[in-house]
């Protein structure tokens, strides 16, 4: 069972997009890649946000916009990085390269690591539903067991997809409550 809710929450992270860790780190001149640092129990599979803070007076805040490996210029010079790619799943990359010390703030995606023992407290309390119709659906599709039921199983991956669904939308608005006051509202044609 424990198998099939890590399953399901791994299945669950990499399609929301919901479990986000924050890293900081400091640049140094020269160097262009740095470690991601995922928690105990969790992998980084994606970033999701990135920027540069400036020191200098008036804290001026830069996003780094995200780009392909494949597409980086390597005659660059050194300045101050416009751009971050990702390099799975053990580093980030800094473009151009760094040419003084700046504070770099990154919004990582994670997802549990297969075998582990723990689900992430954020997972396993506000989405168990969907953690819950993952697994069932998961272990109702183990073939030679007296549980094997593929019609079942296709009930739960039903219910399952429609829990993504819901997570994706909290993820695509970063968590903001309340109803989009910037989404117009309905209306109707009259003649």
């Amino acid at each position: 069972m424990q198998d099939a809710l890590v399953r399901a929450a791994r299945s669950f992270c990499s399609e929301t997009w919901l479990l986000r860790r924050p890293q900081s780190f400091t640049t140094q001149a020269g160097q262009q890649q740095y470690p991601v640092q995922a928690p105990a129990n969790e992998e980084a599979i994606a970033l999701k946000h990135a920027q540069i803070q400036d020191l200098a007076p008036g804290n001026s805040i830069y996003p780094l916009r995200f780009v392909y490996p494949t597409t980086v210029n390597p005659n660059l010079g050194p300045a101050r990085p416009r751009a971050i790619c990702f390099v799975p799943y053990a580093s980030l990359a800094l473009v151009p390269v760094p040419d003084n010390a700046y504070p770099v703030l990154v919004e990582l995606i994670t997802q549990p690591v297969t075998g582990t023992q723990a689900i992430a407290d954020e997972l396993a309390v506000r989405y168990d539903r969907a953690l819950g119709y993952g697994a069932l659906e998961w272990i109702l599709r183990m073939q030679g067991d007296p549980w094997y039921n593929p019609q079942a199983a296709d009930e739960y991956r039903l219910l399952f997809n429609q829990e993504i669904v819901k997570a994706r939308g909290e993820a695509a608005f970063d968590f903001t409550p309340n109803q989009r006051q910037w989404l117009a509202g309905g209306f109707a044609w009259r003649r």
